[in-house]
């Protein structure tokens, strides 16, 4: 009804996390060509110098684009949290998962930015965090959207249970999960009692 009178539509999903300031963070654009156009001077004035601007499709699409973002990052979360399980579970051999995973912030292939808060959340320690990671439903909407569309995302949908599992138990992974959660978006961190 808004569009028969001229009205448009243009949504802006916006990643970067409490750090988007100092670390960069992206815009994504959804909305009609016509319409993103006219604001296009402003989007760009405001994304961060290098990048991080993309017109993602039509109405809606940025907010999706989000969306879809929001999953990936429950799932590098995930990985990031069980691979520091196997180092811990290897101390027997002298690893210190901590010094591990600072040594992979340069130069390797899982480098980014949410490792590079991992090493700091494992050099700060994570005793004391509770291990409950809360599901805030954007990866809940991803994975509805994705039983809509007939598409299988076994990995998100992975670290979306781990999320429901976290309230029911007490491993170094969700420790891990809560802290880097917590370092990257600001997440309020449960401390145990």
């Amino acid at each position: 009804m808004l569009a028969e009178k001229g009205v448009g539509f243009v949504d802006v999903g916006v990643s970067g996390g409490i750090h988007g300031g100092l670390g960069g963070y992206g815009l994504m654009v959804g909305g009609e060509k016509a319409h993103v156009e006219a604001f296009w001077p402003y989007l760009e004035a405001l994304a961060p110098e290098g990048g991080g601007l993309v017109h993602a499709g039509g109405p809606g699409a940025g907010h999706y684009a989000k969306m879809v973002h929001n999953a990936i990052e429950y799932g590098l979360m995930e990985a990031y949290a069980e691979g520091v399980v196997l180092l811990d579970a290897g101390r027997d051999l002298g690893i210190d998962p901590a010094k591990v995973v600072a040594g992979w912030r340069k130069g390797t292939i899982i480098r980014s930015f949410l490792l590079d808060l991992l090493a700091d959340v494992l050099a700060q320690g994570v005793e004391g965090i509770a291990p409950v990671v809360p599901e805030t439903g954007e990866t809940r909407w991803a994975l509805m959207e994705a039983l809509e569309r007939e598409v299988s995302l076994p990995v998100i949908a992975q670290a979306f249970f781990a999320r429901l599992e976290s309230e029911d138990q007490k491993e170094l992974r969700f420790r891990v999960l809560a802290a880097l959660r917590h370092a990257f978006g600001g997440h309020p961190v449960i401390r145990e009692k």
